[in-house]
């Protein structure tokens, strides 16, 4: 499964348009969803669209919130809107690529990634998702390339080694499959542990 980052205010680019205070819906909708929230947030972003129906960011949001909620048309919906608005949100491009992904259209997810790193030169997350598709897609060199870019830009992404372990053991490459595997599961990443966990033998 595809990782995504979430919408947050603390993101070194990030311009809340149109207003420069941040409305506490957008705060605690934020707070939840990196909490786990999910259904929390995505009731804090229904309020807040009724509230400022032409802000792109708060649909982009609510697209987020519904992505993992399970509902990826629904998202995709909300991250379209968004990008009528503003055609110039990085992580909204990201999710979208993500429900496109999950819904079957592969070609339109390679795109979206795409057009989130020319927005956005160090979105590692974006790097990594472009690298899982490429890599499913069975482009494992290019799939390599953005993976590397993407730890390179973040050392600390954890999905982004477990995204190239299993481009690694799709070469068959074991040794750094569970190296990548192992590291990913260090920084907390609990796909990776539970993948350690369920084949003990494998990675030794």
């Amino acid at each position: 499964m595809i990782t995504f980052k979430g919408p947050s205010f603390e993101s070194p680019w990030f311009n809340y348009p149109p207003k420069k205070t941040l409305n506490p819906l957008q705060i605690s909708g934020e707070e939840k969803w990196h909490s786990g929230d999910y259904k929390g947030a995505l009731e804090d972003f229904d309020e807040l669209i009724k509230e400022e129906p032409n802000n792109a960011y708060e649909f982009y949001s609510r697209g987020s919130a519904l992505l993992k909620l399970g509902k990826p048309q629904e998202a995709l919906d909300d991250t379209n809107k968004a990008l009528k608005l503003n055609p110039n949100i990085a992580k909204a491009y990201e999710t979208r690529g993500v429900a496109k992904a999950i819904t079957g259209n592969k070609g339109g997810a390679l795109l979206d990634f795409r057009r989130a790193i020319e927005i956005d030169e160090n979105f590692s997350s974006a790097y990594a998702n472009l690298g899982a598709l490429k890599s499913d897609l069975g482009n494992y060199k290019g799939a390599l390339i953005d993976l590397n870019k993407a730890l390179e830009i973040d050392p600390n992404l954890a999905y982004g080694y477990r995204y190239r372990a299993k481009n690694y053991d799709r070469q068959g490459n074991m040794t750094d499959a569970c190296k990548d595997m192992k590291k990913a599961s260090s920084l907390g990443d609990e796909v990776a542990t539970r993948n350690l966990e369920m084949n003990p033998g494998v990675c030794k």
